[in-house]
């Protein structure tokens, strides 16, 4: 995989949507990123609520930081943007070995 100068600016979230976005600047461009609630919830164990502009969910996207980052990396340098050329992170972006199910038969 090529490897990418990449930034992520500080993330924010936009009251009534139910995301955390920031901007990814990189060698390639600066592009928009988003990051689902159900992503947070369900992949970093991050509750976002409605009431929550600067609150814990911030705190637990900047914890996480370089993980999303690497999520980003991964989708520009694949092409995996958007129709509008955003970055989407959703729960199936996110190896998360302790979601495992398990079928038999």
């Amino acid at each position: 995989m090529k490897h990418l100068t990449l930034e992520l600016t500080e993330p924010r979230y936009i009251l009534g949507e139910d995301r955390i976005v920031c901007e990814a600047v990189s060698d390639a461009g600066t592009f928009s990123c988003r990051i689902h609630r159900d992503t947070l919830r369900d992949s970093f164990n991050i509750e976002l609520k409605h009431t929550d502009v600067k609150g814990s969910a911030i705190d637990g996207v900047r914890a996480n930081r370089e993980r999303i980052k690497n999520l980003v990396e991964k989708k520009i340098v694949s092409g995996g943007f958007e129709s509008d050329r955003s970055i989407l992170i959703k729960p199936s972006d996110v190896p998360n070995p302790e979601r495992i199910r398990y079928r038999f038969g």
